[in-house]
């Protein structure tokens, strides 16, 4: 039965897009849930595509051998044929074989300071190539791009040294598609093919996701999605890209492109090489297989990054045609029209990802992580420590396994997890500023992380307690997973932490991480960001200037909850902040916020800090306390707003106006404001990010009503 005959199609646990290597693994992992494979070509397998032709069989994508031990499963493979342990280079006219990329450079003709070079570069993993003189970088890099799709100084220094690996071409009988067979078959009921994904959008608890078959478009539900697409495809169907670190690495990452042209030939009496590679003819590499038991060899002729460019918009018979003309100058065989068998031909747009210090130099999992339920993968997204090659089979294999793991881990929560993360607690409305007037884009619900950390502090509940504490990264918080950990919603949630009762043994930890990310020694004051964050500033869709630098608000607020948990440790830092904070008081007597258009928020975090130090501070206090009466309403409120009042109260009592009419006339209000499921949500932030020289996009935040309501039981825990 397939995805359109059955009768529900969702939600589904987890629905996987693409059914290459990383999709088809993750399936495995996750057979045992509800899932869906979508597949756009009408074949599993991704750049994994084996054809046949008579009784050869052959690849038009990956062409090494496979490692069995890297699948999900186990396989019963073909015969494993071994090739030549020649290799060659041609350069200068004719091919120079060895049995080492080493041995091949030798025979040319270079200066004896540009052997020198190779030799320095082959032996001190710490240089790169930009060590290396023209000659010696032109030959070698003929080598490295084998494997790579680009130029050995477009790449990380560790991966440059790639071009010294002699690859060994061993190959299966009946090639590559012997891996997608063994792993496409157990899914057939839940596979997919011919099915083009339009857009993922995370909505609440579930992800929709829209896709065509045909001219018809669906829609379908699921709880987590695995996008295992090529990056650039990714980030453009995922319409709720939420992570900055991912957002900024699928803009850095660049695919280069790829054609093979499979040559079949008979009586040609090939040459003793495994392949060859060259700088000098239009195509960059040919790898040959041996043909047994009568089978004609075959030649894969493979034009890499801007030599497959050059062939754009060729009908396939010229692209063989030249291809063999080409590859006469090899003299490997008897190359021509009579000798050809069979031919084919296949460009991939995005062969492989060019491993660039800009996309992997400060890699984390968290680049995986496009929102907060949708989760990459493919060879692209898998990194190792000590080994950065996000490229091949087996890395294919091993990222949809560990895809698959995240997954598990994020789905099997108690329900009350479920019910918390699947609750956003703010609307946002988000508005282009450009040209003569705002445009309004769309309006969107996010906070599922921070702010629960407010109502933790009003109504302490242990559910509540255990998921903030699950939902830490790097040992702090994010506004909403995906956002990326600031100051300003970790401390949200550590006051929660504290108002819940929870230990110092188990904040400490966490407040050292806050100090070390974002506490500036020689200002004296906390930032927003930590220096990672900050730079991200420039991508697309980038952080605007005021965003960075120290902040009044968080060296408040931290400055009050380092003292409240640990004030020995922390009295260096307790100190500074105080200082930092009272030289930035407002002439009327107020502090303020990048974030909130309240006077008030900020002023009350100022109050606890300053107030911590008894006497010294009485004049700022003072205009403080006096600025806060002097702006309350006759009615009792500040601006008619829960939110407003609500802070402005809290000051107060922070300021040692507890029992004051002032108060009893605002307490007043309040109650006066609550209906019998709470208070009305109110916008409580804005914040802009820069897209262009001349372009914002403007985020209008609106409470939903509990974040309004936590603040105002807050403000009325205390009798009037």
């Amino acid at each position: 039965m397939t995805l359109f005959e059955h009768e529900n199609t969702g939600p589904y646990d987890v629905a996987i897009i693409g059914a290459g290597l990383a999709g088809l693994a993750a399936a495995h992992a996750l057979r045992d849930r509800n899932i869906i494979v979508l597949e756009k070509e009408p074949r599993p397998g991704g750049r994994v595509y084996t054809k046949s032709a008579g009784e050869s069989f052959y690849d038009l994508g990956a062409v090494f051998a496979y490692d069995p031990a890297a699948a999900p499963i186990a396989l019963r493979t073909p015969a494993l044929h071994p090739e030549s342990e020649r290799i060659g280079l041609f350069a200068q006219g004719k091919v120079h074989y060895g049995i080492s990329v080493r041995e091949c450079l030798r025979q040319l003709d270079l200066a004896p300071h540009e052997l020198d070079t190779l030799d320095a570069f082959e032996t001190d993993p710490e240089k790169d190539a930009s060590t290396l003189l023209p000659g010696a970088y032109r030959h070698l890099n003929s080598f490295f791009r084998l494997i790579h799709p680009g130029d050995m100084r477009e790449y990380l220094p560790q991966r440059q040294h790639d071009a010294f690996i002699k690859f060994p071409t061993r190959h299966y009988e009946t090639a590559n598609g012997s891996l997608v067979e063994g792993l496409a078959r157990p899914l057939e009921d839940r596979l997919e093919t011919g099915v083009e994904v339009l857009s993922l959008t995370e909505k609440g608890g579930s992800v929709e996701v829209v896709f065509r078959r045909g001219e018809e478009t669906h829609t379908l539900a699921a709880r987590a999605v695995v996008c295992t697409a090529p990056a650039p495809v990714a980030r453009r169907l995922v319409t709720t890209l939420t992570n900055d670190r991912c957002r900024v690495f699928l803009d850095s990452l660049r695919y280069g492109e790829g054609t093979v042209v499979v040559l079949g030939l008979e009586g040609a009496d090939l040459a003793d090489f495994s392949y060859i590679v060259t700088p000098d003819l239009p195509f960059n590499t040919v790898i040959k297989h041996r043909g047994r038991d009568g089978k004609p060899d075959t030649l894969f002729v493979y034009y890499v990054g801007e030599a497959s460019e050059a062939l754009s918009g060729l009908p396939h018979e010229e692209i063989v045609r030249r291809t063999l003309e080409h590859a006469r100058a090899l003299k490997v065989g008897a190359l021509s029209e009579k000798t050809l068998r069979f031919a084919d031909v296949h460009r991939w747009p995005m062969v492989g990802p060019r491993i660039s210090p800009a996309s992997y130099a400060k890699w984390t999992d968290w680049e995986a992580r496009a929102c907060e339920r949708i989760f990459l993968a493919g060879d692209y997204v898998f990194v190792e420590p000590d080994n950065v090659l996000p490229f091949g089979t087996t890395q294919a294999l091993q990222s949809g396994k560990r895809a698959a793991e995240s997954v598990r881990a994020y789905l099997d929560v108690p329900a009350e997890v479920e019910a918390l993360r699947s609750q956003t607690l703010i609307e946002t409305t988000i508005y282009r500023l450009a040209g003569e007037r705002p445009a309004f884009v769309q309006t969107k619900s996010e906070c599922n992380i921070s702010y629960y950390g407010l109502l933790l502090q009003a109504n302490p509940s242990r559910p509540l307690t255990e998921y903030l504490l699950q939902s830490a990264r790097e040992s702090l918080w994010e506004y909403q997973v995906g956002f990326g950990v600031t100051a300003d919603d970790s401390l949200l949630v550590l006051e929660g932490l504290v108002a819940a009762g929870v230990g110092r043994d188990v904040l400490q930890p966490k407040l050292d991480r806050l100090v070390e990310l974002f506490y500036s020694r020689s200002q004296g004051a906390f930032h927003s960001l930590s220096e990672r964050r900050a730079e991200i500033k420039g991508c697309a869709q980038g952080l605007a200037d005021y965003w960075l630098g120290p902040s009044v608000y968080v060296s408040a607020h931290a400055g009050h909850l380092l003292h409240r948990v640990a004030p020995e440790r922390y009295a260096q830092e307790v100190g500074a902040c105080t200082q930092y904070v009272a030289g930035l008081q407002e002439p009327e007597g107020y502090w303020s916020s990048i974030w909130f258009s309240s006077k008030f928020v900020t002023t009350l975090h100022a109050a606890k800090l300053l107030g911590i130090h008894g006497e010294r501070y009485r004049p700022q206090l003072w205009r403080a306390t006096a600025f806060i009466l002097a702006t309350q309403g006759h009615d009792g409120s500040w601006g008619e707003t829960v939110l407003e009042t609500s802070a402005a109260v809290l000051a107060l009592e922070a300021l040692g106006e507890a029992g004051t009419a002032a108060l009893r006339k605002a307490k007043s209000w309040l109650r006066a404001r609550k209906k019998h499921d709470g208070w009305e949500g109110e916008p409580m932030l804005y914040y802009w990010f820069e897209t262009g020289p001349a372009e914002k996009m403007f985020f209008h935040c609106r409470d939903k009503g509990a974040v309004t309501s936590a603040w105002a039981t807050l403000a009325l825990a205390n009798p009037a």
